[in-house]
């Protein structure tokens, strides 16, 4: 099955917009913590996952954002000669971002089920995943 491309675009811009409000309304919760745990005294758990799903969602935009764009330019035609070597940039940019979020947030949330050193297992089987994918794994 083939899924025309306007209708991948339209799905990614309307994504990428739910994420933009996304991201929004997690930066006000992260900025209402933030203030929660400066009046405490206080910096635990909650601020930290609150900061991570926030870089989370800023991670996510930055995809999103490159891949529309790119099927955005190629749908209607468009030249844009600094997208090509632009993309590749954002990709990994966007990548580290959401990972590192990714595990701030394991890193954070996790302990409460599986122990403090979780994160790092997580983190060392997507490493791994990654790694024999891109040396040809099958």
């Amino acid at each position: 099955m083939t899924i025309p491309s306007p209708v991948l675009e339209a799905v990614d811009g309307a994504f990428l917009v739910l994420l933009f409000f996304m991201a929004w309304s997690a930066g006000q919760y992260a900025l209402r913590a933030l203030l929660r745990a400066a009046k405490a005294r206080y910096y635990g758990p909650e601020l930290k996952a609150a900061w991570s799903i926030f870089a989370l969602f800023v991670g996510l935009i930055l995809r999103v954002g490159m891949h529309w764009l790119s099927r955005h330019a190629a749908n209607h035609g468009l030249h844009w000669p600094w997208l090509v070597p632009v993309s590749p940039v954002v990709i990994l940019a966007s990548t580290i971002v959401t990972a590192w979020a990714g595990v701030c947030w394991i890193r954070t949330v996790i302990p409460l089920r599986c122990g403090t050193q979780s994160w790092m297992v997580a983190s060392a089987i997507a490493f791994a995943f990654g790694v024999y994918f891109a040396l040809g794994g099958y």
